[in-house]
């Protein structure tokens, strides 16, 4: 008999294609067969598996039906298959907000471990874990013990997702209407309920353009007001048209949403076409952005990150501190008649 690996969706886009391709990784190591579960409401307004209307999966062994066995671990799901993660940590939690990596673990597998018995383990989660399943990276897989994380997972992704051919040939269809041969921007910039510095945003765009004066700007944004503002400063920037919530409000998981599935398509829609751009501008703080940079087709040194502003940010602050420790260090020395005016 057939085991299995049930992944639960958690949350936006980017966090559960993170805890999929963790997944995949732990499917084929572990020998279990891959399902996915995301009727969630999310993205699903009707309960239905919204996963194969936008992905297939390919070279790893997958069903399209939900696993049934009454051997399940964690055994808190026991009885619950058919409830969403949130669902389930709500009646045993009650404050969704307690839905930190920490807890998921409770209601998941650990990486680490390939010796379950059971004949479903679940898998969640916000992130991937590609550092904790390098302890069990073994046969076909020993290569990736010191392989760059981000290697690993563009790899993964790529030789086992792919979008249907619907989406496929929507985003095929919006660079032949707005890309042509041009160079390309691609900008995704997080203005909802996290907030990333925008003038970070602006000042990497500015440069970039000033570099390749040519290039046309895609724009992936979460944001109405600033999709209204980077068109007003720039005359060549295209953006999928999409639903989006009043400014400040997140996207994802918005009650108000009139399409869930379609939003979930739209996201796609912005997320492999910003993989496609030629230059990528992105925050490693939102998922979203972080994976792009790890599935873009772009060359690593055309990934640029605005948290570098910040990392500079923190080095000139850092080094500011030190001169002043050191003339302090000085002072006291010089009071104390250890050094004479004058001495390092």
């Amino acid at each position: 008999m057939d085991k299995y690996l049930l992944v639960k969706g958690t949350a936006g886009l980017g966090n559960r294609i993170f805890a999929l391709v963790t997944a995949i990784l732990y499917a084929r190591i572990s020998g279990r067969v891959l399902a996915v579960d995301w009727r969630d409401r999310y993205y699903s307004s009707d309960g239905e598996n919204v996963f194969f209307d936008l992905f297939e999966i390919k070279n790893t062994p997958f069903i399209e039906t939900i696993p049934e066995s009454a051997s399940i671990y964690p055994n808190l799901w026991q009885g619950r298959m058919d409830e969403s993660i949130s669902q389930v940590i709500a009646k045993d939690v009650g404050l969704l907000d307690t839905m930190g990596q920490a807890v998921l673990r409770k209601y998941a597998y650990d990486v680490r471990n390939l010796t379950y018995s059971e004949d479903i383990v679940i898998g969640t989660g916000y992130t991937e874990e590609i550092d904790r399943l390098r302890s069990v990276f073994s046969d076909e897989y020993r290569h990736f013990k010191n392989t760059p994380k981000g290697i690993i997972f563009r790899e993964t992704f790529h030789q086992h997702l792919r979008l249907t051919p619907t989406i496929q040939e929507r985003i095929e269809s919006f660079r032949r209407q707005n890309f042509a041969d041009q160079p390309t921007i691609g900008i995704h910039i997080r203005q909802s309920d996290k907030a990333i510095s925008y003038s970070w945003y602006k000042r990497a765009l500015a440069h970039h353009v000033e570099r390749y004066p040519n290039a046309r700007i895609f724009l992936a944004t979460d944001n109405r007001d600033v999709e209204t503002e980077i068109s007003r400063l720039y005359p060549n920037v295209s953006m999928v048209d999409k639903w989006l919530p009043a400014p400040g409000v997140k996207a994802h998981g918005n009650k108000t949403c009139p399409d869930l599935k379609e939003h979930a398509i739209e996201a796609l829609l912005d997320l492999f076409l910003l993989t496609s751009c030629d230059h990528l501008i992105y925050s490693r703080t939102t998922s979203f952005g972080l994976l792009a940079s790890y599935i873009s087709l772009a060359p690593v040194e055309n990934h640029f990150d605005i948290q570098l502003y910040n990392d500079r940010r923190k080095k000139g602050l850092k080094e500011k501190v030190e001169t002043i420790q050191r003339k302090i260090e000085h002072a006291y020395k010089y009071c104390m008649g250890l050094i004479k005016l004058g001495d390092s």
